[in-house]
């Protein structure tokens, strides 16, 4: 299947899991389940697929690459951030009641992947020289 066929079948279930979210009028929990699903089940893989394609393509993947070597690096650096974060996540699941631990996750998600794509670009510029 190409790149574009794929994005295309991935939008069309997000297309219709945000129809059955929004749409239906007090839908089931089933149904909810089905929504959430389809939106983000389709474009994941999509995503996946793409990436890896593009991966490929580039021979990124190799372990001899440069890029492969600074993703490994830029990983295990995340690592310990990413630890700190989740028992601070932790800390506010059981401290904080209400919506604020949702926030919280949602702030820690953004620090981690944010830790891992600015290590990242930075070792990829060292390893460049």
């Amino acid at each position: 299947m190409s790149t574009r066929a794929l994005w295309i079948v991935a939008g069309l279930c997000a297309v219709v899991g945000m129809a059955l979210l929004y749409l239906v009028i007090d839908p089931a929990f089933w149904v909810q389940l089905l929504g959430i699903w389809l939106v983000a089940g389709p474009l994941g893989i999509a995503l996946n697929l793409t990436l890896g394609r593009r991966r490929r393509e580039r021979r990124e993947d190799s372990p001899d690459s440069i890029e492969h070597q600074a993703a490994m690096a830029a990983r295990s650096d995340t690592f310990e951030v990413s630890l700190i974060l989740v028992l601070l996540l932790l800390l506010a699941l059981v401290v904080a009641p209400g919506q604020l631990p949702w926030l919280w996750a949602l702030l820690c998600l953004t620090v981690m992947l944010a830790t891992f794509w600015v290590r990242y670009t930075v070792r990829l510029d060292r390893l460049r020289g």
